[in-house]
């Protein structure tokens, strides 16, 4: 086996996760392309990466939740979707996903950015956009209910 074209291969697929964090699937992906196939270097490169710590799926699953929670919150079940896309296992995936407190303040915030702009608007109308915009970001019903209620002070059961 020739040692340039492994390390050749690993420059590169470390170069690959400098940009950004990778799944251990991504960077897979991205081996088989440059080793033209060749699994036997695709196998010793991915060892070598793990050693060095450059694939780790836990890791990739709790920082992309942290960016995600930064840039654009988003609701448990899209979070667990965009990581199943990105070939993360679904045990990680359950052990980095926090509990439904966490949804709520996420949900929360972007609710109450979003009725500040709203405010004019007939309460119904009021609640209508903030469900949708929630249920889009993949938040559950109950979350969704439970902040709409919390941030326009009505709750369902009140004439609206």
């Amino acid at each position: 086996m020739d040692d340039e074209i492994l390390q050749k291969l690993i420059a590169h697929a470390i170069s690959y996760v400098s940009f950004r964090l990778r799944s251990a699937k991504e960077i897979h992906e991205y081996l088989s392309k440059h080793a033209k196939g060749n699994e036997e270097y695709i196998h010793l490169a991915e060892s070598r990466l793990k050693e060095l710590g450059y694939i780790d799926d836990d890791m990739y699953a709790k920082r992309f939740i942290e960016s995600r929670n930064r840039s654009r919150p988003k609701g448990k079940k899209l979070l667990q979707l965009e990581l199943r896309r990105k070939g993360v296992s679904q045990d990680i995936i359950d052990l980095v996903i926090n509990d439904g407190q966490v949804d709520i303040e996420l949900a929360r915030g972007i609710a109450q950015k979003k009725y500040s702009l709203w405010k004019k608007l007939p309460v119904l109308e009021q609640k209508k956009k903030l469900f949708g915009i929630l249920q889009r970001r993949g938040f559950s019903s109950t979350v969704v209910f439970r902040v709409i209620d919390e941030v326009t002070g009505l709750t369902y059961n009140e004439d609206t």
